[in-house]
């Protein structure tokens, strides 16, 4: 998996690096390591301040922008406190992937339906065990 972080309006150090890489990454790799999608995957992840004249309210923002095989996911949070923004962001991601996977399991099983429907015959030309059909005289 690749992924790029961003910073808007503040500098970037070490210990918040590996804190967006321990709860961003760390969703996508948990959630997705089954899939085999995981080194198609791109993260573009951005975090910042929303404004600079403004000292109260949610002024801190974290956004993620996931390119996986056939999909585009897209989260954003915004909160008080730029840790704060980022859990939410990681709680937004989790739902968001686990819908993309459930996705996938419901249109096959959606196919399988259609499939079934399809392949199912009319109560008349059905055949008993006996070999004998239905409405067949005694």
């Amino acid at each position: 998996m690749k992924f790029t972080l961003k910073t808007t309006g503040f500098s970037l150090d070490e210990a918040l690096k590996r804190y967006v890489d321990a709860k961003l990454t760390g969703v996508f790799r948990k959630l997705l390591k089954k899939e085999h999608i995981l080194d198609a995957t791109t993260l573009d992840i951005e975090i910042g301040r929303t404004t600079h004249h403004h000292n109260k309210g949610k002024v801190w923002r974290a956004e993620v922008n996931a390119a996986l095989p056939g999909s585009f996911l897209r989260c954003e949070a915004a909160a008080e406190d730029l840790r704060q923004a980022i859990d939410l962001l990681s709680v937004e991601c989790a739902g968001e992937i686990k819908k993309y996977k459930e996705k996938k399991v419901s249109k096959m099983k959606r196919g399988a339906r259609m499939a079934k429907r399809d392949l199912k015959l009319d109560p008349a030309a059905r055949m008993r065990r006996g070999g004998r059909e239905r409405g067949e005289g005694a």
